[in-house]
C-alpha cells in the first residue's frame, strides 16, 4: 500500500511533530519541483514594464513587511515564495515570543487560502504550517483554535486525494499542540461527521481517528458525567473505524489504540480495547482470535472485511494480493499495539488473554510480522520478564536469538537495536540466560551490514553497563573491533567512549595499549571523514582519558594528534576544542613536570609566536584555558610574557583578543615579587586603551574596570607536585636524569665518602656492607643546627657520653 495511511500510518501518534513537519517539507519540495522552473519561464517571458514595477518590491521594507506583500500578491509565484519565506522568518524567532506581527501575516495566509487556492498553495501552506506547529515557540493557542483548525477542517472536504493528504499531515501535528478542553469544543463536531464510510473518503476517516485519539488522550472523566458519556460514545465510534472497509483507516485507528488505553483506565481497555486487538491480530490464517474474542463477549467474526475471510479462490490474483497486504497491515499494527497496551490493563487480563495471544505468534511468527516483532521485541521483554514464566521467557530469548540470525537486515538491525533492552532484563532473574545472548551479540557486532553494528554501537554502552567490569572480558575484544570500523558505524557511540571505558576491565596492562590504538584509530577516521561537530565531541572525550591511560600514553598518542588539529585545521571550534583538551589533559593526565613544561614551551613557539594571526588568536583562548591547569610558576616562566606581547600584536582582532585575558594575566601575579611585571601588564592595558581602534580601546575599557577589581596574591605559592620534580609510580624517572648535573654529582660523592670515614673513625674497621648500614650518632646539644656536618667540619669525636663499640 504506497498510501500514507498504509503500513506506516498507525506510527503517527508516536512519531514527533518535528520529524512530522520535516518529511512534509520533504514531500513538498517534490510535489513543487516545478517551482523553479516556472519562475525561470515567468522571468523569462516578455511582459509590459507597467506589470514589472507593479511585481517589484520596495527596497526600503522589512523583513514582516517584504513577506506581508508577497503573500497579498495576485501573482501565484510570487505567492508561493512569500509561504516559502514565512517559514524561514519563523525560524528567526524560535527561542522567544512570536510578535503581534507575524501573527498577523499568518493570518493573511490563512485568510488567501479556499478551496479554489492551486493545488501547490495549498501544499505550501499546509506545509509552512507544519513547520511552525513542530518548533516550541508555535503560534497563540487562541488563534490556533479559532482560525487554524477551522481552516484545515474547511480544506478537508471536498479535496483530491493529494491535496487531503498532505491537509490531513498539518492536522496531525497541530491537533497534538492544544489543550483538551480546546479540542473537544473544536473537533467532536469534525469526529462526528467524518466517521461514515458512505459519505467520506479515507484520508477523512483517518483524520477521524487521530481526532478521535486526541480527544481521548485527556484523564478518564467521572462515571455518570456528560464526558464520561461522550468518552463513551467516541469509544464507539473508535470500535466502528476498527471494523472500517479500508485496511489503511483499520491500521490508523489500531496504531492510535495504546495512546487511548492510556487514557481511558483499566477498565475501558479490558472491556472495549483489547478485544479488538487480540482479534485483529488472530482473524488471518485462523489463530487465536475467535476464541478469545468470545470470552469478552465479542462475535467470532467481529471486524472481519470480507476480503480478509481467506476464500480468495474467486478473487484474481492482484486482488488478492491486495487483500493480503491490507491483512498483514492490520495485523502488524494490531500487534504493535497489542504489545503497547501490556503494561495498561489489569494482571488478569495480562495473564489470561494478551501474554498467551503474544505467546501463540512468537512460537510460529508469520512471515508478515516478523518486522514489528523485531521492532517491538525489546519494549515487549521488558514489560512482561517480571510476571512471565520461565517457560516464557525462554520463549522470547530463543525469538530474538532466532530473528537476530535472519537473512533480512532490517530485521537483524532490529535486534541489534533492542540488544540493551533484553540484556537490561535478562540480567537479574534469569542472568543464567546471558549465556545465550552472548553469542548473538557477538554475532550481530560482526554483522556484515553496517547498519547492523551501528546499532550495537550505538547501546553498547548500556550492555557493557549492565555486564559490569567483571565479566566485560567478553565484550572487550569486540568494543575494540567495533572502535576500529568505519564512520558510519562508530559515529552514534563517540559521545559514549568515555562512560563505555569507565565500564571495562582496564586492570590488565597488556589491554590498555590495543584500547588505546583503537581510541586514536576511531579519532582518525573521524578527522579523515571532515565532520568536525563529530571531531569536536571526539575530543571531549578525549581531554577524559586521563583516568584510563597513564601519562607516558596520553603523551605519545594523544597530544600529537591533538597538536596536529590545533596546528593546520582551518574550522576555529575545532582548533579551540583541541586547546582546551590539551589543558585538560595538561590538568589531570600529564604529571612528569619537565613534559607539561615542554607543551607550555611548545604551545608558546608555535602559536604565540607564529606568523598566523588565528593561531595567536587561538593562543589567547589557550591561556584562557590552561591558567587553572598549570602553577603560576609554570605559567609565569612560559606564557605569561608571551601572552603580555600580544597587545602590541599589529592585527586589531588579536588585540581585541587579548583585552579579556589581562585580568587573568594579573591573577598569576606574587606581590611583592612579581611587582615589575605588574607595572609592565598595567603599561600594557593603558596602550589598549589608547588604541587606534575602538573596538579594541571599548573592550580594554572593559577589561580595565575588572583588572582594578582583581587583587594579586601576598602569600607564596603552594608547590604543585604536578610542577615538582616529584613523581607517582606512573611516571618514574631515570636515576641518571636526575643527576644530570656533574657538580651535584660529585658533591654526593664526596658527601658520601666523608660520611664513611667518620663512621669508621666511630664504628672502627668493619665490613664494607655493615658499616654503610650502620646509623650516624645524634649530634651534641647545640649542635642542632648543624647536625653531622660538624663532625665532617672539625674532624672531633663524638661526646664521651656516647657509647662505642670497640
Amino acid at each position: 500500500m504506497n498510501g500514507y495511511y498504509g503500513v506506516s500510518s498507525y506510527m503517527m501518534a508516536s512519531a514527533s511533530p518535528r520529524m512530522q513537519a520535516m518529511q512534509l517539507q520533504a514531500q513538498l519540495q517534490q510535489q513543487l519541483g516545478l517551482q523553479d522552473d516556472s519562475r525561470e519561464k515567468f522571468l523569462s517571458t516578455t511582459r509590459p514594464f507597467e506589470e514589472i514595477e507593479r511585481l517589484v518590491l520596495r527596497e526600503d521594507l522589512c523583513d514582516v513587511e517584504r513577506v506581508g506583500a508577497m503573500l497579498t500578491s495576485s501573482n501565484s509565484s510570487q505567492r508561493l515564495a512569500g509561504i516559502a519565506q514565512l517559514a524561514q522568518l519563523h525560524k528567526s524567532y524560535v527561542g522567544t515570543t512570536l510578535p503581534t506581527d507575524f501573527v498577523d501575516l499568518v493570518d493573511k495566509l490563512l485568510g488567501g487560502t479556499t478551496a479554489k487556492t492551486p493545488r501547490d498553495q495549498q501544499a505550501a501552506t499546509a506545509a509552512t504550517l507544519a513547520s511552525i506547529f513542530a518548533e516550541k515557540t508555535s503560534l497563540p493557542t487562541p488563534f490556533v483554535a479559532d482560525n487554524v483548525i477551522p481552516l484545515v477542517m474547511r480544506m478537508t472536504k471536498g479535496a483530491d486525494s493529494a491535496t487531503m493528504q498532505v491537509w490531513a499531515k498539518t492536522f496531525f501535528i497541530a491537533v497534538q499542540r492544544l489543550p483538551h478542553a480546546i479540542l473537544k469544543d473544536k473537533l467532536l463536531g469534525f469526529v462526528g461527521s467524518l466517521c461514515e464510510p458512505s459519505s467520506t473518503s479515507a484520508q477523512q476517516r483517518a483524520m477521524c481517528c487521530a481526532g478521535i485519539a486526541t480527544l481521548l488522550s485527556a484523564p478518564p472523566p467521572a462515571p455518570q458525567s456528560s464526558s464520561f458519556q461522550l468518552c463513551a460514545g467516541l469509544l464507539d465510534r473508535c470500535a466502528a473505524l476498527c471494523r472500517d472497509p479500508d485496511a489503511d483507516v483499520r491500521a490508523c485507528m489500531l496504531g492510535h489504540l495504546p495512546a487511548i488505553a492510556r487514557a481511558v483506565g483499566q477498565q475501558e481497555t479490558r472491556q472495549r480495547i483489547v478485544p479488538l486487538l487480540v482479534e485483529s491480530v488472530g482473524v488471518v490464517g485462523g489463530g487465536i482470535g475467535g476464541g478469545i474474542g468470545v470470552g469478552f463477549g465479542v462475535s467470532a467474526g467481529y471486524g472481519v472485511p470480507v476480503a480478509l475471510g481467506g476464500n480468495t479462490s474467486a478473487v484474481s490474483g492482484t486482488a488478492a494480493a491486495a487483500a493480503a497486504a491490507a491483512a498483514a497491515a492490520i495485523r502488524r499494527a494490531s500487534l504493535a499495539s497489542l504489545i503497547g497496551v501490556v503494561d495498561l490493563i489489569d494482571p488478569e487480563t495480562r495473564d489470561h488473554v494478551v501474554i498467551p495471544a503474544i505467546k501463540a505468534i512468537c512460537r510460529d511468527p508469520p512471515e508478515e510480522v516478523i518486522d514489528t516483532l523485531a521492532q517491538q521485541l525489546g519494549e515487549l521483554i521488558t514489560k512482561v520478564f517480571g510476571v512471565m514464566e520461565k517457560s516464557g521467557v525462554q520463549l522470547l530469548v530463543q525469538l530474538f536469538n532466532g530473528l537476530a540470525l535472519r537473512k533480512n537486515n532490517d530485521v537483524r538491525r532490529a535486534c541489534a537495536f533492542n540488544v540493551p533492552a533484553v540484556v537490561a532484563s535478562i540480567s537479574g532473574a534469569h542472568s543464567a540466560l546471558l549465556g545465550e545472548v552472548k553469542d548473538t551479540f557477538i554475532a550481530l557486532a560482526l554483522d556484515s551490514h553496517p547498519p547492523v553494528r551501528r546499532a550495537i554501537v550505538a547501546g553498547f554502552h548500556e550492555v557493557s553497563r549492565v555486564v559490569g567490569k567483571s565479566h566485560s572480558g567478553h565484550v572487550r575484544e569486540t568494543y575494540i573491533k567495533l572502535l576500529k570500523d568505519s564512520l558510519e558505524v562508530v559515529e552514534p557511540g563517540v559521545e559514549h567512549i568515555v562512560q563505555t571505558l569507565s565500564t571495562l576491565d582496564t586492570s590488565q596492562s597488556t589491554f590498555l595499549p590495543l584500547l588505546l590504538s583503537a581510541v586514536m584509530d576511531c579519532a582518525n577516521t573521524i578527522s579523515r571523514a571532515g565532520d568536525w561537530r563529530l571531531l569536536q565531541a571526539m575530543m571531549r572525550e578525549l581531554a577524559q582519558m586521563a583516568q584510563f591511560f597513564t601519562s607516558a600514553q596520553i603523551l605519545e598518542k594523544i597530544v600529537p594528534f591533538l597538536m596536529e588539529h590545533m596546528k593546520h585545521t582551518y574550522c576555529t571550534p575545532l582548533r579551540e576544542a583541541a586547546a582546551q583538551c590539551v589543558c585538560g589533559l595538561m590538568n589531570n593526565g600529564i604529571r612528569n613536570a619537565r613534559k607539561r613544561r615542554d607543551i607550555c614551551e611548545k604551545l608558546k613557539d608555535n602559536f604565540a609566536k607564529s606568523s598566523s594571526c588565528w593561531d595567536r588568536v587561538l593562543f589567547v583562548n589557550i591561556v584562557q584555558h590552561i591558567n587553572p591547569a598549570v602553577s603560576k610558576k609554570l605559567f609565569k616562566d612560559t606564557l605569561w610574557s608571551a601572552a603580555v606581547d600580544l597587545t602590541q600584536d599589529n592585527v586589531p582582532n588579536v588585540r581585541l583578543r587579548i583585552c579579556s585575558v589581562v585580568p587573568l594575566l594579573k591573577q598569576a601575579l606574587i606581590m611583592p615579587g612579581d611587582n615589575m611585571l605588574l607595572k609592565r601588564l598595567t603599561l600594557a592595558l593603558y596602550s589598549l586603551q589608547h588604541d587606534s581602534d575602538s573596538d579594541v580601546s571599548e573592550a580594554a575599557e572593559q577589561a580595565a574596570q575588572r583588572f582594578h577589581l582583581t587583587e594579586c596574591s601576598t602569600e607564596p605559592e603552594e608547590e604543585d607536585s604536578r610542577d615538582s620534580e616529584s613523581v607517582d609510580d606512573l611516571d618514574k624517572k631515570d636515576e641518571s636524569s636526575v643527576l644530570n648535573d656533574k657538580s651535584d654529582l660529585w658533591r654526593r660523592l664526596a658527601e658520601r665518602d666523608a660520611e664513611m670515614a667518620l663512621k669508621a673513625k666511630i664504628y672502627g674497621k668493619l665490613p664494607k656492607g655493615r658499616l654503610s648500614k650502620m646509623p650516624l650518632p645524634p649530634a651534641a646539644p647545640g649542635a642542632a643546627a648543624t647536625g653531622s656536618s660538624s663532625f665532617r667540619r672539625t674532624g672531633s669525636l663524638p661526646p664521651s657520653s656516647v657509647r662505642v663499640v670497640p
